[in-house]
Formats: C-alpha cells, sequence, structure tokens
C-alpha cells in the first residue's frame, strides 16, 4: 500500500475498531514484536539485511511483511526506513552506509522464507 492509502484506511478505522497489518499471523506478529526489542538492544553498531524468498508466482516485491520488519528496525533504532531502506543491488552500487537497510528479495518453488541479519559490533 502507498502512504496515502495508508493514511485513508488509518483515517476511515479512527471510529471503528479495526486490526491492521500486512501480515495477520500470530507468529508473525510475535515476530514483529521480537524483532523491535532486539533490534533496540543491538543498537546502530550492527548491519541490518533482509532477505525474503517467496514462490514464484508472489506478486508483491518486497512483501509488506519484510517491508514491515525493515521499518520496525528502522523505528527501534531511531532511523527513517523511506531514508535508509535500500532495495535490491544490480551491477557495481559501492559499499552500503551503516545505517541503511538492505532489501534483497527472491523467487523460488518455496512457500515463504524471510530472514533478518545482523553482524557487526565485534570487529
Amino acid at each position: 500500500m502507498s502512504p496515502e492509502q495508508t493514511d485513508n484506511v488509518r483515517e476511515l478505522s479512527s471510529g471503528v475498531r479495526c486490526v491492521f497489518s500486512p501480515n495477520m499471523s500470530v507468529g508473525m506478529n510475535i515476530m514483529f514484536r521480537i524483532t523491535q526489542e532486539v533490534a533496540r538492544i543491538l543498537g546502530t553498531d550492527y548491519d541490518v539485511e533482509i532477505l525474503e524468498a517467496h514462490h514464484r508466482m508472489k506478486k508483491d516485491s518486497p512483501s509488506g511483511t519484510a517491508v514491515r520488519l525493515g521499518e520496525l528496525i528502522a523505528k527501534s533504532t531511531g532511523r527513517d526506513f523511506d531514508r535508509v531502506g535500500v532495495y535490491g543491488k544490480k551491477r557495481m552500487v559501492g559499499e552500503r552506509t551503516k545505517e541503511e537497510i538492505g532489501m534483497q528479495v527472491i523467487r523460488a518453488e518455496i512457500l515463504l522464507e524471510i530472514t533478518w541479519s545482523s553482524s557487526g559490533g565485534w570487529w
């Protein structure tokens, strides 16, 4: 959804009960919560890369779930995801800055896999 569409949903639902999430799975919503805690604990000394794998017929890329993970990590570490989210790599693009959050997508004959990794701080 575009930011304008999201704002429209928030406005329309302000007077009614509404559950609004990129993923309604209980497990993913627990992961959203845990992701925020881990990101807060690790802070900005670590690089973040989100890699998701979906079946080849998935229509959106990256998925709303992967984007939400990036948004939560950015918010938990004081970053603006719209500014630091970096989508895909092609050709020689140079080093990613320390504050950027990499977003990579692959499509294959699988159901779903989303991985976020963080490295750094110890070297």
